[in-house]
């Protein structure tokens, strides 16, 4: 007798949980799903232009990147050139 009231009383919480989250689910509308163009960045494309253009303004940045040690900036002065490895 014990064990059929508790078995009552479970499926009754978890019919009470699903329908809970099925309401929620069912009130809520995704926007259609779009995937941006896949660009193939062919010779002479505009994409691949635009590629090669963001590159070499990237390589021409020498950036101020600071040693950190123990949570705080060091500068000694003494700098190094970065090398970008392709």
């Amino acid at each position: 007798m014990v064990v059929h009231a508790d078995t009552t009383l479970r499926r009754s919480l978890t019919s009470a949980a699903n329908r809970t989250v099925h309401g929620f689910l069912g009130r809520s509308r995704l926007p259609p799903v779009k995937n941006e163009p896949f660009l193939h960045y062919k010779p002479g494309s505009a994409e691949r232009a635009a590629l090669k253009d963001a590159c070499a303004r990237i390589r021409k940045q020498c950036p101020d990147i600071p040693c950190i040690v123990g949570g705080q900036e060091i500068r000694t002065g003494r700098t190094g050139r970065q090398v970008c490895i392709e």
